[in-house]
């Protein structure tokens, strides 16, 4: 009778049979996340802050409602600022706001350079 080798009934020789334990990879460092994410959630925060601002100046100082106003008189303080008169078609109240104008270009208009 022929002698086995030890080498041979060993499970660490070849990598076909490894145990029925696995170890999982450890979990990433949740404060290598945050310190990536932490910049971006305070910018949303920010630009969502400017947001809800704008809309405020919009709305109806007596109902609060954001849409629904009627402009009824435009008065131009100069060439970047009017001063708009709205009425409030929920609660009819009239108030003024300030706004900035845009300019959309130079001249009269025709473009060109001649």
């Amino acid at each position: 009778m022929a002698e086995r080798s030890n080498a041979a009934v060993l499970k660490t020789v070849d990598g076909l049979n490894r145990p029925g334990v696995r170890i999982p990879p450890s979990p990433p460092d949740n404060a290598s996340i945050m310190n990536e994410l932490f910049p971006l959630l305070i910018g949303l925060l920010f630009l969502f802050l400017l947001i809800i601002r704008e809309f405020r100046k919009l709305s109806c100082p007596k109902c609060r409602k954001i849409s629904g106003q009627k402009i009824v008189k435009k008065n131009y303080i100069n060439a970047l600022k009017e001063m708009q008169l709205r009425r409030c078609k929920k609660c009819g109240y009239e108030y003024e706001i300030e706004k900035s104008t845009h300019q959309e270009g130079f001249g009269d208009g025709g473009g060109g350079g001649e």
